[in-house]
């Protein structure tokens, strides 16, 4: 497909109107990032807790629907801000941390011993 540039006088005054309109329009809303999860772990990991970085660890709370089988990854949305993640397994055991993560476009974590 070839672009053709247009001069915007040549458009006549609705079409330039129309221009400035769409140049003015409101961008669009920004995506949160995508953190990919996989667990080469040998067990099941029960949840990933989220918390701020500058939170202390009693504001850990659990991301919904991430409990990830051995050998499974998941996608899942998270704010770009500072985060700490904590993984843990069926008996409440540490299985994976990050501390000090933020966020960037592709970012995998990958779970293992």
């Amino acid at each position: 497909m070839t672009l053709r540039r247009i001069p915007i006088g040549a458009l006549g005054r609705a079409s330039s109107a129309a221009v400035l309109v769409a140049a003015c329009a409101a961008p669009a809303p920004e995506r949160a990032p995508v953190l990919t999860i996989h667990n080469a772990l040998a067990r099941t990991v029960r949840e990933v807790r989220v918390k701020p970085c500058e939170a202390d660890d009693a504001a850990f709370r659990p991301l919904a629907d991430v409990a990830l089988r051995a050998g499974e990854t998941r996608r899942v949305e998270l704010p770009s801000t500072c985060i700490d993640l904590v993984a843990v397994d069926d008996r409440d055991r540490v299985v994976g941390e990050q501390r000090g993560l933020v966020m960037l476009p592709g970012a995998t974590w990958t779970l293992r011993r």
